[in-house]
C-alpha cells in the first residue's frame, strides 16, 4: 500500500520527482525517495526546469492530479520536458460523483489522449488497488491506475 516503496520499485535507481501544491499556494518539486524540496514557486515552467531529462528523471504526478483544473493540465502537458511522466492515483471519473470532495477525477484515457497531442505515448499501465476506495462500492473500479509516458 505505500506509494513510496512503489515508485521506489518502479524506479530502479532514477531519481523520481514528485511535482506537490497547487495554482493558488504554488508548486513544488520532491525528491520521492529523501522527501526534499528541489524547487519551489509560482510558475510551472520555472519548477519544471529541475527535471534532468538527460540523467533519466522521471515526474511523478500523483495527489495532484485530482487538483488540477482543465487548463492548467493542459499546460503542464504542453511545458512538459523530455522526462519519464509517471501518473499515479487515476481513478474512474465517476468518482468524482462519489466522493464529493472537490476532486477532480478522470478516466486513464482523458489522461492518455492530452499526451498523445503532446508529442507523450503511453509506454507503461498497471492497475494497483486503492485503499481509501477498496470495498466502498462494488459498482466502481476500486483500482487506480498507473500510466507511464515518454517523448
Amino acid at each position: 500500500w505505500s506509494l513510496t516503496d512503489f515508485i521506489q520499485a518502479q524506479a530502479q535507481g532514477r531519481k523520481v520527482l514528485e511535482l506537490q501544491g497547487d495554482i493558488r499556494a504554488g508548486w513544488r518539486m520532491v525528491d520521492t525517495a529523501s522527501g526534499r524540496v528541489l524547487q519551489q514557486g509560482r510558475r510551472l515552467r520555472d519548477i519544471l526546469r529541475c527535471l534532468d531529462a538527460d540523467a533519466g528523471d522521471c515526474l511523478l504526478l500523483a495527489e495532484v492530479l485530482q487538483t488540477l483544473e482543465s487548463d492548467t493540465l493542459q499546460q503542464l502537458w504542453a511545458e512538459m520536458p523530455a522526462s519519464q511522466v509517471w501518473l499515479q492515483g487515476i481513478m474512474d471519473s465517476r468518482w468524482s460523483r462519489t466522493f464529493e470532495d472537490g476532486h477532480v477525477y478522470r478516466d486513464s484515457e482523458a489522461y492518455i489522449q492530452q499526451a498523445n497531442m503532446n508529442g507523450l505515448r503511453l509506454v507503461k499501465y498497471l492497475k494497483t488497488p486503492h485503499k481509501s476506495a477498496f470495498g466502498m462500492d462494488d459498482q466502481l473500479s476500486n483500482e487506480s491506475s498507473f500510466l507511464v509516458f515518454a517523448r
